[in-house]
């Protein structure tokens, strides 16, 4: 039985793969990549997690706080004594999106 399962998940996954349209969309696609770092405007020097969100920003999660990258400028959000309404702590690992757009992060203890 679990014999069959392989041999036929195997055959499935060839005939995926091997179709001219998968083949298409995975050898004529063109990446482009930026560097950004320090010169740019970017505070952080070590970026532990990242989310394009549905409005097209890219949030950075860093030690130093999170960061949103409008393709242009940097914004950062840390946490402040004087400021209550800022991020409960600057060390952030990672952020995600829900079904409305709304950002959430995981508290870090420490």
């Amino acid at each position: 039985m679990i014999r069959r399962l392989l041999i036929t998940f195997i055959i499935n996954a060839l005939i995926v793969i091997s179709s001219p349209a998968q083949q298409n969309s995975l050898w004529d696609s063109t990446f482009h990549f930026n560097h950004i770092g320090a010169n740019e405007g970017l505070t952080a020097e070590f970026i532990t997690h990242m989310l394009k969100d549905t409005r097209g920003y890219l949030w950075l999660c860093s030690n130093a706080g999170l960061i949103r990258y409008d393709g242009k400028d940097f914004k950062q959000y840390s946490f402040s004594f004087k400021d209550s309404t800022t991020l409960s702590n600057s060390r952030v690992s990672h952020v995600m999106e829900d079904k409305e757009g709304f950002l959430w992060s995981p508290p870090i203890k420490g």
